[in-house]
């Protein structure tokens, strides 16, 4: 496994961490505890699966309230747990997603983000970063200095958009 993106919370003790699994085809996203957090106050904890790694790097960001900004190609029933069946890939829809992380047992609230209002959410996909190269965009979201804005990229998805589907 490898680590793909992380931040940390402006308004908790609290980190977000995405882990690329040892099969390289799912990453975790886990919430961790802050710097200066015991490791007993804040569990580590999955709290969603991205379930086409390769499709497009996850990301994730903290936003000013404490929402969890992610671009997940997220397994369409919510599973939280790697141990999906590889040999049968999981349904998966790409798009935005927030993430408003509970307390230690709370049930997490995952909500799709509408990124093109005239296309419903799943029919596009959006990359954080950029899908032309050479223009020096990075990977990763762009937000504002406040943490309200973020910038991003995003076209219709079609058969050959998705190659693994």
């Amino acid at each position: 496994g490898s680590l793909l993106s992380w931040d940390h919370s402006p308004t908790e003790q609290l980190a977000v961490v995405v882990h690329r699994c040892a099969n390289a085809m799912l990453a975790e996203v886990v919430v961790v505890g802050g710097v200066d957090a015991s490791p007993e106050s804040v569990p580590p904890r999955t709290i969603a699966v991205d379930g086409r790694v390769e499709y497009c790097k996850p990301q994730v960001a903290f936003l000013a309230d404490g929402r969890i900004l992610a671009r997940l190609n997220l397994a369409g029933d919510l599973k939280t747990s790697s141990g999906l069946d590889m040999a049968n890939p999981p349904h998966v829809i790409h798009g935005l997603w927030t993430i408003r992380v509970s307390g230690k047992h709370g049930q997490d609230l995952i909500e799709p983000v509408s990124a093109c209002e005239s296309w419903a959410h799943g029919s596009y996909d959006v990359c954080s970063g950029s899908y032309g190269s050479g223009h020096g965009v990075k990977e990763g979201f762009v937000l504002d200095h406040e943490r309200k804005h973020v910038a991003f990229t995003a076209r219709a998805q079609t058969a050959e958009t998705l190659a693994d589907e």
